[in-house]
């Protein structure tokens, strides 16, 4: 936000005004992805953190149910972690269905039922 701020700056308006200070305040919580983002639980949260590790690690490759369930069990067991235990597998299912609707996330596998489905981060 202060970045924005300072490149408002110019010849005419040298300072800093409370206006300008709003006006970005207000466009900064407006951005869809900042709202959507601070809507999820903190369950999905986590779960989408361990998502862009896992596609940072593996250069953007599909990862499964499994591989975000084993990096969310690495914040859990972090020393110091206010997280709770590993969900239910459920549970865990439905977040990352609910990411998957709110295009966080996007599944690569057609096909419904019992298979493994693989995931994205968009």
């Amino acid at each position: 936000i202060l970045f924005w701020i300072a490149v408002d700056l110019d010849a005419t308006s040298p300072k800093i005004n409370i206006e300008g200070f709003e006006g970005r305040l207000v466009s900064y919580f407006k951005d869809s992805v900042a709202v959507l983002i601070r809507s999820l639980s903190k369950l999905e949260c986590s779960l989408l953190i361990a998502m862009a590790r896992l596609s940072a690690r593996h250069a953007n490759q599909p990862f499964n149910l499994e591989m975000v369930l084993y990096e969310y069990k690495e914040f859990v067991t972090f020393e110091g972690s206010k997280l709770n235990a590993i969900p239910n597998r459920d549970l865990a299912v439905r977040a990352v269905e609910k990411l998957t609707q709110c295009q966080l996330v996007r599944n690569l596998s057609s096909r419904q039922g019992k298979v493994q489905k693989d995931y994205r981060q968009m």
